[in-house]
């Protein structure tokens, strides 16, 4: 049989969009995969010392965050909402648009 390597379909099933401004992904997506598949732009400070989705998560909150817990990230437009984790790691988040991306757009003042 074929042997399957972890890395051969791992970029299809990490990321999906889900609406305009919304995407659920996996927090072992690469940043450089989420940058270019969302065209959001990450601070150097927020690339500095991780390399995945979850890693960002964790140097943003210092910590595991909870299940549901929304994690702002307003200098890159975006926010972080868990959607799936344990005691140990981060396991699913879904990224939200936010800020300047969505000001004007639709809104009727």
């Amino acid at each position: 049989g074929e042997i399957e390597d972890e890395h051969d379909t791992q970029d299809v099933d990490l990321i999906r969009k889900e609406g305009p401004l919304s995407y659920v992904a996996d927090a072992r997506l690469e940043l450089e995969e989420f940058e270019e598949f969302t065209g959001v732009n990450l601070t150097d400070e927020m690339k500095d010392e991780v390399d995945t989705l979850g890693g960002l998560v964790f140097s943003l909150t210092g910590r595991i965050p909870v299940r549901g817990e929304i994690i702002p990230a307003v200098e890159a437009g975006f926010e972080i909402v868990v959607e799936d984790a344990d005691a140990r790691r981060i396991k699913r988040v879904r990224i939200n648009r936010i800020g300047a991306s969505t000001t004007g757009a639709g809104k009727e003042e």
